[in-house]
């Protein structure tokens, strides 16, 4: 048998506090653009983008947010 070789990458988010962010975690954080905004961390989607649902009546809602649009995020314990 021949030489095997694999790459693997991995990817660890973090808060501003710098806890980590793991699925299901609860966040509240603010954008570029001043919204702020909070969901349970789903994973990351197409193109890098970080997929969030909302709350309680808004629990069947999902949203995406790009990393770059974020300027500050927080656990909401």
């Amino acid at each position: 048998m021949a030489i095997k070789i694999e790459k693997e990458t991995m990817i660890f988010l973090s808060d501003n506090n710098g806890r980590a962010i793991e699925l299901g975690d609860d966040l509240v954080f603010s954008t570029n653009d001043g919204k702020v905004m909070c969901g349970t961390y789903k994973g990351i989607a197409n193109r890098g983008a970080l997929k969030f649902v909302g709350w309680n009546e808004l629990e069947n809602v999902e949203f995406h947010v790009m990393p770059k649009s974020i300027k500050d995020i927080y656990h909401f314990d």
